[in-house]
C-alpha cells in the first residue's frame, strides 16, 4: 500500500516517546563505524527510540571493529510494542543489495552500485517511517553520490534533493541546507548543482527563502536577533558590475526585501573577507564578529569555511520539510580512505543526534501549544 498522503500527525500524541531514523550511509565509508560509536554512548543520555536502516551484517562488522558490543534488536515489524523500550535500537528489516545495471562490467562498478542501492533503500525506509509518524526526526550517514548514480538514482545528487521530493511542500528545490556549528551558521541558496549552473538558477526568491528558513533556524537554537550576512557571487560581489551583473541584478533585491520583511539583513558582501567574522580575524569595529547567520549562493562558497571553521561539530540540517519533520546529517563525508580503522571521530554524529532530538522536541512543543 502507499504511504503518500499518510497523516504525519497521525502519532504524534501528548506523552509519546519521540522517535528518530538513523540511517548509516555508504557501507563502504566510515557510515556504519560512527553510527555505532555515536549511538553506543548516546542511549544512555536520551529517552527516544531509534530505528538504524541498513544491512545488519555490516552493523555487526562495524561494531565488532569498533570494539563496540550489539546493542540493537532486530525490528521485525515498525511501530510495534519493541518501540515501548527507552533506547530501542531496530535494525529495520529489507534492505536488499540491488541488482547491478547490465552496463556495469567492471568489478569495482558493481560494489558501488549495491553499496549505493543500499544506502538508497536506507534512506527511503527512514522517509516512509516520517511519513508515517513513526519517526519525528531523521539522521542521515554520509553517502556516496556516484554510488547513488550508479545504482539508477543519478536525479538525486544528495540527500536533501530526495527529502525535498518526498517530505517537501510541494516542490524539492524549496529544501535548504542549513550548516549548524559552534562557530558559524550557514544556508545554501542553491545545493547540489554544477558552478556553471548557479547563475542562471540563483534567483531572488531562492536568496529570501534560504535566508528566511535559516533566521528560523537560528531562533530554534536561541538566537533571539538575527544578523544575517548575504553573500555576493562574484569577486568582491560584481565590483559595481565590472565583475558581474547578478550581484546588483538577483542578490541586492533579496537584501532588500529581507529588511522590509523585518530581516537584519546586509549585503551583498565579498566572500572573500565577510567569513573572517566568523572565525574571529576581522579588525575590530562595529560589524567585528556581529553576523549570526551566512548565506552562501552556492555549495564550495559555503561549505569551505564550514568545513574549515567547525570541522567535525558542524551539522548539515535540512530546512523546509513539511510537517516539522527533522533532517539533521554529519557534516563531513564517507571518508573511505580511513574506513575500517576505527580512527572514524564520531563527533559529527553525536551533534547531528543532539540537534536532531532538539528541534523534534521543539517542533513538538510547538504543535502542543
Amino acid at each position: 500500500m502507499s504511504m503518500e498522503g499518510v497523516n504525519l500527525n497521525a502519532n504524534r500524541l501528548v506523552g509519546q516517546k519521540l522517535a528518530v531514523a538513523v540511517t548509516m550511509g555508504d557501507q563502504l565509508g566510515i557510515g556504519p563505524e560512527i553510527t555505532v560509536k555515536a549511538l553506543t554512548t548516546w542511549v544512555g543520555r536520551h529517552e527516544c527510540d531509534v530505528y538504524i536502516h541498513g544491512g545488519e551484517e555490516v552493523l555487526l562488522a562495524a561494531a565488532n571493529a569498533a570494539g563496540v558490543s550489539p546493542f540493537w534488536l532486530k525490528a521485525t515489524h515498525v511501530g510495534g510494542s519493541d518501540r515501548n523500550a527507552v533506547g530501542c535500537y531496530s535494525v529495520v528489516g529489507g534492505m536488499v543489495l540491488g541488482a547491478p545495471s547490465s552496463e556495469l562490467n567492471d568489478a569495482r562498478q558493481q560494489i558501488e552500485a549495491n553499496a549505493g542501492e543500499r544506502s538508497f533503500a536506507a534512506v527511503l525506509g527512514a522517509i516512509e517511517q516520517a511519513k508515517l509518524g513513526l519517526v519525528q526526526a531523521i539522521v542521515t550517514g554520509p553517502i556516496s553520490k556516484l554510488g547513488w548514480a550508479l545504482a539508477g538514482h543519478s536525479e538525486y545528487p544528495g540527500h536533501t534533493e530526495l527529502l525535498g521530493e518526498h517530505l517537501g511542500r510541494g516542490r524539492a528545490d524549496e529544501t535548504v541546507m542549513f550548516f549548524s556549528g559552534p562557530r558559524i551558521k550557514l544556508v545554501l541558496a542553491t545545493v547540489h548543482v554544477p558552478l556553471a549552473d548557479v547563475p542562471r538558477i540563483l534567483t531572488t526568491e531562492r536568496i529570501v527563502r534560504a535566508a528566511e528558513l535559516g533566521v528560523q533556524a537560528c531562533r530554534a537554537q536561541g538566537v533571539a536577533h538575527v544578523r544575517v550576512a548575504v553573500c555576493g557571487l562574484n569577486p568582491h560581489a560584481g565590483e559595481e558590475g565590472l565583475l558581474g551583473e547578478e550581484d546588483a541584478r538577483v542578490i541586492a533585491p533579496a537584501v532588500v526585501l529581507l529588511r522590509a520583511r523585518g530581516v537584519d539583513a546586509f549585503g551583498p558582501l565579498s566572500a572573500d573577507s565577510v567569513f573572517l567574522k566568523a572565525a574571529g580575524l576581522a579588525k575590530a569595529g562595529r560589524d567585528a564578529g556581529c553576523f549570526d547567520l551566512f548565506v552562501a549562493m552556492y555549495h564550495d562558497q559555503g561549505l569551505i569555511p564550514v568545513k574549515l571553521l567547525d570541522r567535525e561539530l558542524s551539522v548539515n540540517v535540512t530546512l523546509g520539510l513539511r510537517d516539522g519533520v527533522v533532517r539533521t546529517s554529519p557534516a563531513h563525508g564517507t571518508a573511505r580512505d580511513i574506513a575500517g580503522k576505527n580512527i572514524a571521530d564520531p563527533g559529527s554524529m553525536l551533534a547531528a543526534l543532539d540537534l536532531a532530538l532538539a528541534l523534534a522536541k521543539q517542533q513538538r512543543a510547538l504543535r502542543l501549544a
